[in-house]
């Protein structure tokens, strides 16, 4: 009996289901009635947010197709494992820190009404210039301009010593404890918007990732930059201790979680704590 179960469960078609990143999806495996399905877990390519027996509300984290895993289900004498239905992502903007701005729909050509011959003659601006200046006056005119430039280059020289102004390499620079720090302050924390704090928070992160481990490609998606990170003893030590603030990006960027002053102040602390680790 057993095995006729089994064997059922290994043959079952596998629906594909479509959903969109960062949107929650259900997935139903379908088990047979009276069964218990085990408790499954997320992963760093989905977010499982709520389970009830045989049925999962997820949020996906990963582009184009993902596998889930297969699900054990039992009853009182037997057991079996069935298998998930395929979901695949449908494409969308990678998870970058680049704002991409659209241009404007439809294009403005302000074009003036009428044909062509009723307005070019306001274009022809060589009527309105009038003849060119003669060579006394361009004379004239280069050394007003010449004497200008040397009053104004004297000037800023002179405002420059007497005022002491500091080179660039002598000007406080502030570190990124401190930037991760202000953002306690951001406008976006004070008015409660989690995903532009959240895209604050993402480049300081990947500032702290340039500073340590010499990551300067901010076009990388997060996937991209954990898989460049995992390449290292030293960059595999970083990920796992910035698995939870990483894992919170994803949610309150790409799936809106949304968030509290309480819970965002946790996570900047924590992104201080990293960024404070560079100092060793």
């Amino acid at each position: 009996m057993i095995l006729i179960f089994l064997c059922i469960s290994l043959l079952a078609v596998v629906h594909p289901v479509e959903c969109r990143l960062g949107q929650a999806v259900e997935i139903v495996y379908s088990i047979p009635d009276g069964w218990s399905a085990e408790k499954m877990a997320s992963s760093p390519d989905w977010e499982i947010v709520r389970q009830k027996n045989d049925t999962l509300t997820l949020i996906p984290l990963a582009l184009d197709t993902i596998y889930l895993p297969e699900m054990a289900c039992f009853d009182d004498t037997m057991s079996m494992i069935v298998k998930p239905p395929l979901l695949i992502v449908t494409r969308t903007m990678p998870d970058t820190t680049w704002n991409i701005t659209m241009f404007p729909v439809p294009l403005e050509m302000n074009v003036p009404p009428g044909f062509p011959e009723d307005y070019l003659h306001r274009l022809e601006f060589w009527n309105e210039w009038g003849p060119a200046p003669g060579r006394n006056n361009l004379l004239l005119i280069g050394g007003g301009v010449l004497i200008i430039a040397i009053a104004l280059a004297a000037y800023f020289i002179f405002r420059k010593r007497r005022k002491g102004i500091l080179d660039d390499d002598d000007k406080p620079q502030i570190t990124l404890v401190e930037k991760a720090q202000k953002l306690l302050t951001s406008p976006n924390y004070a008015s409660g918007n989690w995903t532009e704090l959240y895209r604050e928070i993402e480049e300081v992160l990947r500032e702290i990732t340039a500073g340590r481990f010499s990551i300067f490609n901010t076009a990388l998606t997060i996937y991209q930059l954990k898989r460049e990170l995992g390449k290292t003893k030293n960059g595999k030590k970083f990920l796992k201790e910035a698995d939870e603030i990483l894992r919170e990006i994803q949610l309150q960027r790409y799936a809106s979680w949304g968030s509290s002053r309480l819970r965002s102040e946790r996570f900047i602390r924590m992104l201080a704590s990293l960024a404070e680790k560079i100092r060793k």
